[in-house]
């Protein structure tokens, strides 16, 4: 079964981006993006099934983003 990707799961993925911190840039790949896919799929309430594949997700995560308010705060340096 294809995944269908729908209005509040986008709504969703954007919490959970926003909530993490993490940028989007930095995911593919990494152990957080794995972690996200996971809490993603228990909050949405998903049957295993219906989990969507990871280049679904990462579609679903470029879409969320889109909405903005994701950008961090610029690191604070002091120089001595």
């Amino acid at each position: 079964m294809s995944y269908a990707r729908t209005k509040e799961h986008v709504d969703l993925a954007h919490e959970i981006l926003k909530a993490n911190g993490i940028a989007r840039d930095n995911l593919p790949y990494s152990d957080e993006f794995i972690e996200i896919h996971i809490e993603f799929c228990n909050r949405a309430q998903l049957a295993p099934a219906d989990y969507p594949k990871y280049n679904d997700f990462w579609k679903l995560l470029c879409s969320a983003a889109k909405k903005g308010g994701l950008a961090r705060e610029p690191k604070v340096t002091t120089e001595e």
